[in-house]
């Protein structure tokens, strides 16, 4: 029998957010959170870049239009690549690092994650994604956003603190490739790294450059010249 309920009722729909869906599976419930969150504002993209495109605010305010920020991930790209990989969430400690409008975390929180910690180099973000949690019913006692340079700010690193057992990061390859080297630092002994966005011409080299960071590859998926990998 199962007991277990979603924190959401009908009463919660609106015009941008369905009710998390039910998916009976070998007698386990699974929210489909991620495609589901209410996502009322939306952060740039390739976060970590602190000079882009995204930047710039008449190219910001077309890219918040786009069904991939309207939409959530479900609209993204990479997602089915994304989704193949995710581990069991439920009581985990999860860090999303370019965690852009804060979907990954939010959504970790609600397939059962006990904390999240979510991390971009743009300021905008922390505003955006506690606003973002507050509309999904996530509060500051189990969420936290932080910004700054993960790569390169070591204090930062310190106020992160760990050890997490889920380590994601939906972004580019060249954030990618030096994020890997600092991500162990940050994660349990036998937790997991998530990289994901990664576009089909650069996909050796990241799995190149995560081998030799000392990562074992123990998952890879593709879907829509997309690949994602999950490391440990």
């Amino acid at each position: 029998m199962i007991s277990q309920k979603s924190p959401f009722t009908k009463s919660d729909i609106n015009e941008k957010t369905s009710i998390i869906y039910y998916v009976i599976y070998e007698e386990k419930l699974l929210y489909m959170a991620f495609e589901t969150v209410t996502m009322k504002k939306t952060c740039r993209g390739s976060a970590f870049l602190k000079e882009n495109k995204y930047d710039d605010s008449v190219f910001f305010e077309q890219y918040s239009h786009m069904p991939r920020s309207e939409q959530g991930l479900s609209a993204a790209g990479e997602w089915p690549a994304l989704k193949a990989l995710l581990p069991e969430l439920a009581g985990k400690r999860v860090l999303d690092l370019g965690c852009g409008s804060g979907i990954l975390s939010i959504a970790a929180l609600l397939l059962g994650a006990d904390r999240a910690v979510a991390c971009d180099i743009d300021e905008k973000c922390m505003d955006v994604a506690y606003e973002n949690a507050a509309l999904n019913g996530v509060g500051r006692d189990r969420y936290t956003v932080r910004w700054g340079d993960v790569v390169t700010d070591r204090a930062l690193r310190r106020e992160l603190g760990g050890p997490y057992d889920v380590v994601v990061a939906n972004i580019v390859a060249d954030v990618i490739i030096p994020l890997s080297a600092q991500v162990p630092a940050l994660l349990a002994e036998d937790g997991v790294f998530l990289c994901s966005g990664i576009i089909d011409d650069r996909a050796q080299e990241v799995a190149d450059r995560l081998r030799e960071n000392g990562w074992e590859i123990l998952e890879t998926r593709s879907a829509e010249g997309w690949f994602s990998y999950l490391c440990r």
